[in-house]
């Protein structure tokens, strides 16, 4: 077997575990809107980050959100991506288990068809690896 089957075959076994990560949000998860009322992003990690030091551009956020789902107030924490020295939104999409509502994601289905949209890519350059 060559590399570039491998590849392929390796894109291929996570591709089908990121669709059916999208089926289950789309299946059994609620959309509702959460807002921040809290995060860990301080001021001087965003100034840190604006000055280009992270390599990646991206920081992984800690945010305590509250939602209303059926007239039930919740509050959360979420783990969201957010673009080196800005800060949080304050208003996001949050997804909820609607039997029981403080199971709560910040990664939708953008998030997954996006990273999908990577392994494709990643996918058809393996493919044309000459070995």
């Amino acid at each position: 077997m060559t590399v570039s089957l491998t590849g392929v075959l390796l894109c291929a076994i996570i591709a089908l575990g990121i669709v059916a990560r999208l089926a289950f949000i789309l299946a059994f998860r609620v959309r509702v809107l959460g807002r921040v009322t809290r995060h860990d992003h301080h001021a001087s990690e965003r100034r840190f980050d604006a000055r280009g030091y992270e390599w990646d551009g991206f920081r992984d956020v800690w945010l305590r959100t509250t939602y209303d789902y059926k007239g039930v107030k919740y509050r959360n924490d979420v783990l969201v991506v957010v673009s080196a020295g800005n800060e949080p939104y304050p208003i996001l999409r949050l997804w909820i288990d609607p039997a029981n509502p403080n199971n709560v994601t910040a990664k939708g289905p953008a998030y997954w068809c996006v990273w999908l949209l990577l392994l494709c890519t990643f996918a058809i350059l393996s493919w044309m690896l000459p070995f």
